[in-house]
């Protein structure tokens, strides 16, 4: 075997060493202890994922929503670049996430604090652990805001289409984090190291 080869090997067994602490590499291939290890291995992951996924969606909404005119926003913009798919991709945009119309001052604040919880989240994700409240909070709020969406969609006219886009995608996200968290809880705390 050559150097480069035996350092690559290395490399990819030190890789599940540090990061995959709960997986055995042997015979065959890798198998794991437990599934709430295994979630609370990969839990800064989803939780990083989880937070870029809100940031990039609510930093969109926040522009957008801080600008005069967020509906023209793909136009403005398909115009000054020159490339006119960005109108649709806008307009797309814009009717997936946006609620009603007109005033648009309480979406301005609402978006900021959720950047500022997605950033936070991201810190959160260094160690799970020590942040068992931000995280439930984390996915009750978004649950809770999901069916604060609900009722809208049953009581504002033209809004279902938030069924299938928007709340799909925040139910989802939802269900992802969920997904790692609740194992590794359980997990973290059989081990006494939950905060």
């Amino acid at each position: 075997m050559t150097a480069q080869g035996r350092d690559s090997k290395e490399g990819a067994s030190r890789f599940f060493d540090v990061y995959k602490g709960d997986f055995v590499l042997a015979g065959s291939g890798a198998s794991r202890s437990s599934f709430g290890a295994f979630a609370a291995s990969w839990l800064p992951l989803a939780i990083s994922l989880f937070a870029l996924f809100h940031l990039g969606i609510w930093s969109f909404m926040l522009f957008a929503s801080a600008s005069q005119h967020p509906e023209d926003l793909g136009r403005i913009y398909a115009e000054k670049l020159g490339i006119p798919q960005l109108e649709q991709v806008g307009n797309a945009l814009f009717h997936a996430f946006a609620w009603g119309h007109g005033n648009n001052v309480p979406e301005v604040m609402l978006e900021s604090i959720y950047v500022a919880w997605a950033i936070f989240l991201l810190i959160a994700a260094r160690k799970p652990q020590a942040n068992k409240t931000f995280l439930d909070f984390t996915i009750g709020g978004n649950l809770a805001h999901w069916l604060g969406m609900t009722f809208m969609t049953l009581t504002m006219a033209g809004q279902s289409h938030h069924h299938y886009q928007d709340m799909l995608l925040l139910l989802a996200s939802v269900a992802f984090l969920a997904a790692f968290w609740f194992p590794a809880r359980r997990y973290y705390k059989a081990e006494g190291t939950l905060a």
